[in-house]
């Protein structure tokens, strides 16, 4: 805080440290199994793909001013519409309710998002699921 002080325009710079410092006051990631469907922000692009996933998507949102990104990975076999949903599609030899399907939805710092996604072992993942 001395510092800041000692730096001048000690208001602006204190708010600049506080808002780095809430970015790390949120994370969520979410694992679905075996969702009917997922659907990408509007916004979102393709990013490359985490070894085993089918698809990938990031966008950007902005929660109190506090900005972050998201990311969505799916595993497995899903198909995309046009409207940009995506549909799970069910493997004809399983029941429906075994695992066959997973989304995974991210919400992180935009400095912290691409090292959770590239922490995440996708390619495990995958091979739990049908082919």
């Amino acid at each position: 805080y001395k510092k800041i002080m000692d730096e001048g325009d000690s208001q602006a710079q204190m708010e600049a440290s506080l808002a780095k410092a809430s970015h790390d006051q949120s994370m969520f990631i979410n694992v679905v199994v075996n969702s009917n469907q997922a659907v990408p922000d509007p916004s979102a692009k393709k990013i490359p793909l985490p070894p085993g996933a089918l698809a990938a998507f990031r966008w950007d949102t902005s929660r109190d001013q506090v900005p972050s990104e998201n990311a969505l990975i799916l595993v497995g076999q899903w198909r995309g519409n046009p409207d940009g949903t995506w549909k799970r599609v069910l493997h004809p030899t399983m029941a429906p309710t075994a695992a066959q399907v997973m989304s995974i939805s991210i919400t992180a710092d935009p400095d912290r998002i691409a090292g959770i996604i590239g922490s995440i072992d996708v390619k495990s993942l995958a091979a739990a699921l049908p082919k």
